[in-house]
């Protein structure tokens, strides 16, 4: 897959995209269950970019390169987690005094699922989603340019970009409509 491809792929996020807000706009949706929310959202960007895979007509294991998964890469990841906790507590304090309390707002519609369901959820099936998207698709066909480092770049600002698609439905408050209770979060 080339960086043309990749950029194909892109496209067919931001319109899909624009496609079900018109629809949920004409049918007048106002609201979905969180559930549904974050599976239609991850679906949003995965469809147009296994399309731009399909159409590339390479092989799936050549383009994605994903490799499996050490012991100790996976008890890093823990260890960092857990060591980035006060610093994470920290900056949430501090953006308290900017913007409203996003997780209050939706705690109701989490805890209305069970535990594994969401968890799943919104820790493994979300990520999975936008690794395929970003990492897999968007990344290494921008890779195939040659410049590593545009590639990264790239794709990083248009990871950054596709995770506020959120926030214009928002009301400009930072806040993802997927949590508030009356947005349907697209």
């Amino acid at each position: 897959m080339n960086y043309r491809k990749a950029n194909l792929g892109f496209l067919g996020m931001v319109l899909l995209h624009f496609a079900v807000v018109i629809v949920l706009l004409v049918g007048r949706i106002t609201s979905m269950s969180i559930l549904m929310n974050l599976f239609l959202s991850e679906m949003l960007l995965v469809v147009p970019a296994l399309t731009a895979l399909l159409a590339s007509r390479e092989k799936p294991g050549r383009v994605l390169c994903f490799h499996g998964l050490k012991f100790t890469s996976v008890l890093m990841v823990v260890v960092f987690t857990f060591l980035m906790g006060p610093l994470t507590t920290f900056l949430n304090a501090v953006s308290m005094l900017f913007v409203d309390n996003a997780v209050t707002d939706m705690s109701g519609q989490v805890l209305e699922y069970p535990f594994p369901v969401m968890l799943f959820m919104m820790a493994v099936f979300g990520p999975v989603c936008e690794e395929l998207a970003f990492r897999g698709i968007l990344y290494r066909g921008y890779l195939k340019s040659g410049n590593a480092l545009k590639a990264v770049l790239l794709s990083s600002l248009l990871f950054v970009c596709a995770g506020r698609r959120h926030g214009a439905s928002d009301g400009g408050h930072g806040k993802s409509a997927g949590t508030h209770p009356d947005a349907h979060g697209l």
